[in-house]
């Protein structure tokens, strides 16, 4: 603030107080030291647990981006035939296999085999979409999805 230079007589008491305060730690510093160490060390810990699972998410997000770029699934019925294609194909091809839905939309046949399966099962199988569907096909163990 005064512009003082660093040899300058002004500043020769406060040299040394520091100095003093600065001299050899004690036992108490070495102890605080330590637990500073010790706090230092989880938190690196905690830190590489983080990264580890930020590293699992970005994982789990790029084999979610790779099933949505090949959308292939395998569904095995209960017939023992074995469907494959987008969750959307392989609705349409259950569909197309039975010859009662001949010219019905998937949403009728999801309708229709989601009433009958519940009847069957006692689960409720969702109908809003193909995955959700053939999700819940398989949770009530009406088809088994491979893939």
């Amino acid at each position: 603030m005064y512009r003082l230079k660093e040899d300058d007589p002004e500043l020769k008491p406060w040299d040394e107080r520091l100095t003093e305060l600065a001299g050899e730690p004690d036992d108490i510093d070495e102890m605080l030291s330590e637990i500073e160490q010790k706090f230092f060390e989880e938190e690196q810990g905690e830190a590489k647990g983080q990264l580890e699972l930020f590293g699992a998410l970005l994982t789990d997000l790029a084999g979610r981006k790779r099933d949505e770029e090949d959308p292939t699934h395998r569904v095995l019925t209960r017939e023992g035939r074995q469907l494959e294609g987008s969750w959307d194909d392989i609705v349409t091809l259950m569909r197309d296999a039975n010859v009662s839905y001949a010219g019905r939309s998937t949403q009728d046949f999801m309708t229709t085999e989601a009433r009958r399966g519940y009847g069957l099962t006692g689960v409720t199988i969702p109908t809003g979409d193909a995955e959700s569907f053939i999700r819940g096909s398989a949770d009530a163990g009406l088809l088994r999805i491979l893939q």
